[in-house]
């Protein structure tokens, strides 16, 4: 597999949880950073600030069938910047019927450009039977909650010092420029394989959260078995 290409100062960070039998599902999202570069020590640091800012706020949104179990921050500067990971066991709160592990919440994040692809966004495991108003949208409440829980979580996050390096603004990281057609030899099916960007990679500032009223669709959390 190619190599990503380095983005400067710009953390990932990936929050991981179970549901049901998929004990490996994840969402993340990138943050700039500034000042000194995080190192694995500090990067642990930065984790257990987003568990604070992240984690612990969304549990009373999500029901006891979903549990946070990680958080994982990468410095994407380049291939031995800082590093670290985290682990935990934190369980959902909220009341009511469990809905399918393939819905999610989709959060969308605007940006000032357009391209093919710039559509950064996150798929949340939040909600319960009582937070539904259609067989296809979430209660229009819920959906401004969930939007003023993640602009609150961030901007408690953003402007955070860690020994040296303070958390800026949320972005999106546009590390693809197009793709490749490739066909099966056996199947004779298409897939488009998606290329690396060339160069270096400038980050876009997410400039708007909005909560998608339509139910957010991850399959492979369905764990089919084939």
């Amino acid at each position: 597999m190619p190599t990503p290409p380095p983005v400067a100062e710009v953390l990932r960070v990936a929050v991981g949880f179970s549901i049901g039998t998929d004990l490996t599902a994840r969402y993340r999202f990138f943050v700039q950073y500034s000042g000194t570069a995080p190192t694995d020590a500090v990067c642990a640091a930065i984790a257990a600030a987003v568990e604070t800012d992240f984690v612990t706020p969304f549990l009373g949104y999500c029901g006891p069938w979903i549990t946070f179990t990680s958080v994982d921050v990468v410095d994407l500067t380049g291939p031995s910047a800082g590093a670290a990971e985290i682990t935990f066991s934190h369980a959902g709160s909220r009341a009511g019927v469990a809905l399918p592990a393939g819905v999610a919440f989709l959060l969308n994040f605007g940006i000032a450009r357009r391209y093919r692809g710039g559509k950064p966004r996150v798929y949340l495991p939040v909600g319960a039977d009582g937070d539904v108003a259609t067989s296809q949208t979430w209660a229009g409440g819920f959906v401004t909650l969930i939007e003023g829980q993640w602009a609150t979580s961030m901007a408690a996050f953003s402007g955070t010092v860690f020994t040296g390096t303070t958390i800026g603004s949320q972005v999106n990281v546009p590390l693809y420029h197009s793709f490749t057609s490739h066909q099966n030899p056996v199947t004779l099916r298409w897939r488009n394989i998606p290329s690396y960007a060339v160069g270096p990679i400038v980050p876009d500032v997410i400039t708007s959260v909005t909560g998608n009223p339509k139910f957010g669709s991850q399959r492979r959390r369905n764990q089919h078995s084939s």
